[in-house]
């Protein structure tokens, strides 16, 4: 494993975690969003 020395490796580092971050976290909304519209569907077939 390659250790971290430079300011420029922790840098392009801590940008990487930051997008990957913020990457989850809006994949994680559309898929409660998905989910939520799934059953909402489901609700309404069931119910005619």
């Amino acid at each position: 494993m390659r250790f971290l020395k430079s300011p420029v490796d922790i840098l392009s580092t801590s940008i990487a975690a930051r997008l990957a971050a913020s990457f989850l976290s809006q994949s994680l909304v559309i898929a409660v969003f998905f989910v939520v519209l799934v059953v909402l569907i489901a609700q309404a077939r069931s119910k005619t």
